[in-house]
């Protein structure tokens, strides 16, 4: 991974910080697709490497990072699913309860 890659990781890990509350799920949602930018970038600069590459320690940093990334951005799209799901629940169910709080 490049100098860019990772200061692009380290930005987005600070914006991701600062996520406390079910309505910066779009900020989110925007740091996801950042993500799979980056991860795109990773997985293109290791297919663009020579096959001797692929299989040196360079290939195995990059295909690590790849398989890395692919896992936050699961992650982080279970996030999402589990917020929308919480707010359709409030929405459906406890609103009508409780109007004045919503």
């Amino acid at each position: 991974m490049n100098k860019f890659r990772r200061a692009q990781l380290r930005t987005l890990a600070a914006t991701l910080s600062q996520i406390e509350s079910v309505q910066e799920r779009d900020m989110l949602e925007d740091c996801i697709g950042t993500l799979e930018d980056i991860r795109y970038d990773e997985e293109e600069y290791f297919e663009n490497m020579p096959e001797n590459l692929q299989g040196s320690t360079r290939g195995y940093a990059a295909e690590e990072a790849i398989d890395n990334m692919d896992q936050a951005i699961e992650s982080l799209n279970e996030v999402v699913s589990k917020l929308r799901f919480n707010k359709t629940f409030l929405n459906c169910f406890i609103s009508p309860i409780l109007p004045e709080i919503f």
